[in-house]
């Protein structure tokens, strides 16, 4: 992994540690027991103080990794954010999203750009379906506001896909009854007919919807006695 720093107003902070900072918002309360846990990957072309701008979001604790990172390379913890940089000499932050996307399901996940080259990466991975591909200074400004209600929605799909996952297994139950195919049909017909007429109270149009003359309707309406 390549060697970068990231320095802040007042000491380097070295890349692949982390560092926190911290800001005084009400907006930001809920993450001061548990800072929001962002990964930046810097293609080499991140300003030098990225990460204190990051951090200074909201309370954060802030990791950086550059170079062509490999899959084992990518930080384990579970991180809420990863903003991923693209040059066009380095795709390596499309393969730090798949990494990531396997192992933190839940992460938000934003590609940026930071000179003209990159242009070229982001084309391409817009291409790949991938939406949130910004310049970095305007991925910043978004950020000022979306920042802490990205890592509520990262910990909140976390929180969500623990409790799925630690569910016991739904157990099966033979009711010991076999509906015939006409009790089966009637059951069927009845459900859908209520289904329908909750939509579409007038007859004629629900007949239109259902492609039955309004007489048959109106006779398996009486007949079902769902009028």
């Amino acid at each position: 992994m390549k060697q970068l720093r990231a320095l802040s107003p007042k000491a380097p902070t070295p890349i692949g540690t982390s560092c926190k900072v911290t800001r005084d918002d009400e907006q930001v309360m809920y993450l001061r027991q548990r800072p929001a846990r962002v990964l930046i990957y810097d293609p080499g072309t991140a300003p030098h103080d990225l990460a204190v701008r990051v951090g200074g979001l909201g309370v954060a604790t802030v990791t950086v990794i550059g170079g062509e990172p490999s899959a084992d390379e990518v930080p384990r913890e579970e991180l809420d954010l990863a903003m991923l940089g693209l040059s066009r000499d380095r795709l390596a932050g499309l393969s730090v999203a798949v990494a990531l996307s396997a192992r933190c399901p839940w992460i938000e996940t934003m590609f940026w750009y930071d000179d003209p080259s990159g242009v070229t990466a982001a084309v391409a991975a817009r291409s790949l379906g991938i939406t949130r591909v910004l310049p970095l200074d305007r991925l910043m400004k978004w950020l000022e506001v979306a920042f802490t209600r990205l890592a509520a929605a990262a910990r909140a799909r976390r929180e969500l896909l623990r409790a799925q996952r630690d569910l016991p297994a739904f157990p099966s139950a033979d009711l010991g009854i076999r509906l015939s195919l006409p009790e089966a049909e009637r059951g069927f017909r009845e459900a859908y007919l209520r289904r329908l007429l909750s939509e579409e109270p007038n007859h004629a149009v629900a007949a239109q919807r259902a492609g039955v003359p309004y007489t048959t309707l109106c006779s398996m309406i009486k007949k079902l006695d769902l009028g």
